[in-house]
């Protein structure tokens, strides 16, 4: 037994326990969805509405709830200024006659507003085709009257009479169609949204029974959760390429076909993920054992040819012939590790149709300051991007996502990034920067053999990289290239002259890195090269 006076409880559902006697508060209420929490694959769903509880016991019925809510997730909770007790609670079918929803009536009145403008459309196309059989009777007639064959000046204006009257019902017809076709078209979609939400002609409700000392007021909020919504994190990245700072708005894109509408709701969204198994596995014995001998091919006599018979029996199998091993697949459960689960709550509240298409909500915006570079990798393009490095300030992570970047007020395109967590630094790419040049040619390429008894081939290679500031502020410019990696101990590479020594250079990979600065028109020419001697009697990919 739960007491409720001034506080909130929580009421279970009870399964095969006797409800007593009840007085009904009267018909389903519509209870206001008030919040709702949207996950990765579903949405958990918070109403709430009050009753006037008379003393007693009574059943109390909130109504109009999807049809495909999870009933396992209903929880119940109240809150009275008398002492009230929640005994248990039932989902209940409601078969309605009428439209599933309140969106489907007000689709109902769109259409039955554009079938009257049809009507309207029809007789004005009827009238207009009435006056363009009288204008072409009006030519029919002509020579056929008893005043005989007409001169030329009536011929003139009986003609003009006809060509202004036709020429202008003419016109008025095609904009007519023009109209009717684009009738037709909204006609055609109304229906079919309203062909969609009348398809449900079920829904849900739930009875609570609850038992009051006296009358009373009592406020019940309702939970539950439904399947067919989602989010998912997308950016807005506004950067300044003057002083490094980045303006991020974080937003969601949240669809949901639930077949309830969520009008001015204060939305979550979270990256908790109710539908994975929260409990640790277990491990299982691992036996090892000897694999058994594999059995002998087994070879079968074609039999002999029988005649005179009316049945064929079928050959009978070897004594003993074990019957053929099946692998047996095992099931095994996807585990995504996120960290703790982050909910994030719109600062304001909302309103999404249940249409399953994308609406985007705002989150938050961060201020960050970073540190601005140019970068190029001209053996793989040749082209200098943006880059901003920076730390996330605030106190959320940074989920997984798409960024629309927006360099000085200009869409450069979208990106992507990592998740980032409270703290961590990275690297916001914001495209081509044209005002830097860079250039990549290759200068030597050439092939010998060495050695006398010994044959070895031998190839050198000399690149010359070209880089130019044409910004009329300095810039700080990092450049990227290779020298080849040798996986054999046959194959040798010997680095050879370079003109500007590398600010770092990682042996396991041969990435060269070069990192300087450029004055406006300032130009800087890197070289370097390398050779690579293997066996002559062997060939070696290409480097």
């Amino acid at each position: 037994m739960m007491n409720l006076k001034s506080s909130w409880v929580l009421a279970v559902i009870l399964a095969g326990t006797a409800v007593p006697t009840s007085i009904h508060a009267g018909e389903p209420v519509d209870a206001k969805i008030v919040e709702v929490t949207v996950y990765a694959d579903r949405a958990r769903i918070t109403r709430s509405t009050t009753f006037h509880v008379p003393a007693g016991a009574s059943t109390l019925e909130i109504g109009g709830l999807t049809n495909s809510l999870d009933d396992r997730t209903i929880e119940a909770s109240g809150q009275s200024s008398g002492q009230v007790i929640i005994r248990g609670v039932d989902v209940r079918h409601e078969f309605l006659t009428g439209n599933a929803s309140a969106r489907a009536a007000e689709v109902q009145q769109q259409l039955d507003a554009l079938l009257d403008q049809k009507r309207a459309i029809d007789g004005q196309a009827g009238i207009l085709k009435a006056r363009q059989s009288f204008f072409e009777s009006v030519t029919s007639g002509i020579g056929h009257s008893n005043k005989g064959i007409p001169d030329v000046d009536e011929l003139k204006q009986v003609y003009d009479f006809y060509l202004g009257g036709l020429t202008e019902v003419s016109a008025a017809l095609l904009e007519i169609q023009g109209k009717e076709r684009a009738l037709e078209l909204e006609i055609n979609r109304t229906k079919q949204e309203l062909s969609g939400l009348s398809q449900e002609k079920a829904s849900r409700k739930v009875a609570i029974n609850v038992e009051a000392q006296a009358a009373a007021d009592l406020k019940v909020t309702l939970h539950y959760t439904v399947p067919n919504a989602s989010w998912e994190p997308i950016y807005d990245a506004r950067v300044n390429s003057t002083d490094g700072t980045v303006l991020l708005a974080y937003n969601a894109y949240v669809r949901q076909n639930t077949g309830e509408e969520w009008d001015g709701v204060k939305l979550s969204v979270s990256t908790a993920r109710p539908g994975v198994n929260g409990q640790l596995p277990e491990l299982n014995p691992d036996y090892l054992s000897f694999a058994p001998p594999p059995s002998p091919p087994v070879t079968e006599a074609i039999p002999e040819p029988r005649r005179n018979l009316t049945k064929l029996e079928p050959a009978a199998k070897p004594a003993g012939a074990p019957m053929p091993e099946q692998e047996v697949s095992v099931g095994t459960a996807n585990l995504q590790t996120v960290g703790l689960a982050v909910t994030y709550s719109a600062p304001e509240v909302v309103s999404i149709p249940s249409d399953g298409q994308p609406h985007q909500t705002s989150l938050s915006q961060l201020k960050l300051s970073g540190q601005l570079a140019y970068v190029g990798t001209p053996k793989l393009e040749p082209s200098v991007f943006l880059k901003v490095h920076l730390a996330n300030s605030s106190a959320d992570t940074l989920l997984a996502g798409s960024v629309n970047v927006f360099r000085d007020g200009d869409l450069i395109g979208a990106v992507s990034i990592p998740e980032i967590v409270a703290g961590a630094e990275f690297d916001l790419f914001c495209g081509r920067d044209d005002a830097i040049k860079i250039e990549r040619k290759e200068l030597v390429n050439r092939q010998a053999q060495t050695g006398f008894f010994n044959h070895r081939k031998q190839k050198q290679r000399k690149f010359q990289i070209t880089i130019q500031n044409y910004r009329k502020s300095p810039v700080k410019v990092t450049v990227y290239d290779q020298l080849p990696i040798s996986q054999d101990s046959q194959i040798s590479v010997s680095q050879g002259q370079m003109s500007l020594k590398p600010t770092d250079f990682d042996k396991d990979s041969g990435k060269l890195t070069w990192s300087f600065g450029l004055d406006p028109m300032e130009k800087r020419v890197i070289e370097f090269d390398y050779t690579v001697e293997w066996p002559a009697d062997r060939e070696i990919n290409p480097s």
